[in-house]
């Protein structure tokens, strides 16, 4: 099988540049190699990133969460399902309030009920 002439030419320029020590097909594994670490270093920081979006909620009330929980709270009573529903979530999840799993399931059943009657 013969190769192609750019193949041939190319070659013995890789080689060199390799120093001549072990095969093209090492030097190509350890080329993939290190780009597959790069990609799951990546991978692994955009990961993290978007966990840390998600928890942009200060726990425990805190300025940025407690008026929309206030705001939440006065819909909910007032009839509206999907606020009740987020602040069960809210509960659940220990989000800008103390994880309360009693007061999500309260949350939960009163979204519920407010979805029955829609």
């Amino acid at each position: 099988m013969s190769q192609p002439p750019w193949l041939a030419s190319t070659l013995p320029q890789l080689r060199r540049c390799h120093g001549g020590r072990g095969s093209l097909q090492s030097a190509a594994m350890k080329t993939v190699q290190k780009a597959l670490a790069h990609f799951s270093l990546l991978l692994a920081l955009a990961s993290g990133a978007l966990f840390l979006a998600g928890c942009e909620t200060p726990p425990r009330g805190g300025a940025g969460g407690t008026t929309n929980l206030e705001a939440l709270r006065a819909a909910a009573n007032g009839g509206d399902a999907d606020a009740a529903m987020k602040l069960g979530d809210a509960y659940f999840n220990g989000r800008g309030v103390l994880k309360n799993n009693i007061e999500a399931e309260n949350w939960y059943k009163k979204a519920a009920e407010l979805y029955q009657k829609k």
